[in-house]
């Protein structure tokens, strides 16, 4: 039976670097970037018996003390293990680029630094014949000597030896790479690529695209009817305001600015709330609708003890499966949209609903569906009251477009309302984005219906509690144009005008595109566009339809065929009909 191969080259004076990448192969057999346990001890017992055969001995004859001693030495950071740069200087090699690397190469700057003198095509890589010049040049920096066939094995050598770092890096997340090629590179060489962004992939065909009719209705962000971005006249004067009185810039407390708080529980639940008059709520500020939920979902998650499971409607917003998701829920769903009828499928989510686990939680629109525009009538929302009641589940109202759907803030709300005077405790997202026009400004809240006022100050407690650490306090100006909008009467009534105006010009690109349908001839039922409500309307458009509309048309959509109905103009909605009719005749 043969006995274990000998390590090479451990008997030479010097080692070059090929030499030196052959005995960590030896040593390192699992391949993790060290040399450790039994690894360990291999190598130091063939170490001393080269030393030996060398004629290099020692007074000590005591292999553990001598391993002991050799360790105190050559093991720097005391792991118990010898890595690649600890065993650079156990050898004699005759030229160790790494080091020399190391020493020469020190800091992220003077790598970069190099970087972009060497990879000279700006490809993102120093490729092999890029490379041959980096380490000419390192060579003569350290004053060591070479010649054009060394030169040519150092760069077939690094080569391989970046191809094993990256492969141990990414199957073992070592931190062997980083620890003495770049001190940067090797930490994230497991991270894929992320998919991209459907809608930004839409408005970025959009803007290459040079025809002048084209239409981009992916993107959900009113416009104005010559297709504008629009900042409302109260928000205008509430800036004027603001900066008449030269307010400061302090920090908010964690729970937000105490007068928008208020007046976005007010909003949301009427002034005449018996919730809101006894003070059995709290609401806190939240950045816009997407930090709202995710406070919401994070709070669940801590506290709600029945269940785990959060079930959301078929479809729903996108953003609500990775929000729940990440806060460690479970996501379930329930059917709600019926593609055939580009309709509400109220029996199918009644006949959902009543088969949810007792205790779990539901998450409704409360107005505008997001992304299907369809919307239970009142009697249907009591039904699905009712059905929630009796399944005892808690209900998470997401409601982003309060005013901005029908044009009437109270119709908007009925359901949050109907609810809660039903005896049902809600949860419940707000978002200024859509119906004050404030998108960058990040402008929410997000509420809990308690049981008494004392219940809603421990809650309270603990919501700040969980925003401290997640960016301690909210940001300032939006809450603040939005609470001097709510709480200053004459421009309250103003925003009414206003956020009814804007409903109304989408409500008015509904009733537009269908007669424009009809004028081209087309004999399909097109009523589900004026029977949906709010900015986006699922037109029942094939994938295949919408490839055809952006191909011949250059009209932008999601390939669902949801469209934003903000993105349709008195200007553009004959072209738009016409082209729906051309791809569905």
């Amino acid at each position: 039976m043969a006995g274990p191969q000998q390590a090479p080259h451990l008997h030479l004076a010097e080692l070059t670097a090929s030499q030196f990448l052959d005995v960590w192969r030896h040593f390192d057999t699992d391949g993790n970037g060290y040399i450790e346990g039994k690894e360990l001890e291999n190598f130091f017992q063939e170490l001393e018996s080269a030393r030996k055969g060398a004629g290099v001995d020692s007074k000590n004859d005591n292999l553990g003390d001598k391993m002991k001693e050799f360790m105190h030495k050559y093991d720097k950071n005391a792991d118990g293990k010898i890595e690649m740069a600890e065993l650079a200087q156990i050898l004699p090699t005759e030229e160790n680029f790494l080091l020399c690397f190391r020493q020469h190469v020190g800091s992220s700057s003077e790598f970069m630094e190099a970087w972009r003198r060497y990879d000279t095509d700006r490809s993102g890589y120093i490729e092999a014949n890029e490379l041959k010049g980096f380490l000419s040049d390192l060579l003569k920096k350290a004053n060591r000597p070479y010649d054009e066939p060394k030169l040519q094995e150092y760069t077939q050598t690094i080569v391989f030896f970046l191809a094993i770092l990256v492969h141990v890096s990414a199957h073992f997340r070592s931190p062997i790479f980083s620890c003495f090629f770049f001190p940067f590179s090797s930490w994230w060489s497991h991270v894929e690529m992320g998919p991209p962004d459907p809608i930004l992939g839409v408005t970025e065909a959009f803007k290459r695209d040079t025809n002048s009719k084209k239409m981009n209705l992916g993107v959900g962000a009113y416009r104005d009817d010559n297709g504008k971005p629009f900042v409302l006249n109260c928000v205008r004067k509430a800036e004027a305001m603001i900066a008449s009185k030269k307010m400061d810039k302090e920090y908010l407390p964690i729970a937000g600015l105490a007068d928008f708080t208020r007046a976005s529980a007010e909003l949301a639940l009427g002034e005449n709330s018996e919730a809101f008059k006894s003070g059995r709520y709290v609401t806190v500020q939240g950045i816009s609708g997407t930090g709202s939920l995710r406070i919401g979902a994070n709070f669940l998650q801590r506290f709600f003890k029945s269940s785990r499971d959060v079930y959301l409607p078929k479809p729903s917003w996108g953003n609500h499966t990775p929000i729940f998701r990440d806060a460690g829920l479970q996501l379930q769903a329930y059917r709600y949209y019926d593609p055939k009828t580009c309709s509400l499928d109220f029996s199918g989510a009644m006949d959902d609903i009543s088969k949810i686990p007792e205790k779990s939680i539901i998450l409704l629109h409360a107005c505008a569906h997001n992304p299907t525009g369809v919307d239970p009538r009142q009697e249907q929302w009591k039904e699905l009251a009712a059905m929630v009641k009796k399944r005892n589940l808690l209900v998470y109202f997401d409601m982003a477009y309060q005013g901005f759907a029908s044009g009437d803030i109270n119709r908007d709300a009925w359901a949050v309302r109907y609810f809660i005077e039903q005896g049902i405790n809600v949860v419940l997202s707000q978002s200024y984005a859509k119906n004050m026009g404030l998108y960058g400004e990040r402008a929410g809240a997000f509420t809990v219906i308690c049981s008494d006022a004392e219940e809603a100050k421990r809650v309270e407690s603990q919501l700040k509690i969980l925003i401290r650490p997640m960016y301690s306090n909210p940001p300032l100006n939006g809450a603040r144009i939005a609470s001097i909008i709510l709480n200053t009467p004459d421009l309250r009534k103003e925003w009414l005008v206003e956020v009814k105006g804007m409903a109304d010009r989408i409500i008015s690109m509904r009733n537009q595109l269908v007669s424009n349908l009809k004028k081209e001839g087309s004999s399909h039922n097109w009523q589900h566009i004026t029977d949906q409500i709010g900015m986006f309307c699922f037109t029942g458009l094939k994938p295949e339809q919408v490839e055809r509309l952006i191909k011949e048309f250059s009209i932008y959509m999601t390939k669902d065929g949801r469209i934003s109905v903000a993105g349709v103009t008195s200007g553009n909605v004959g072209y738009l009909a016409h082209a729906i009719h051309q791809v569905t005749k």
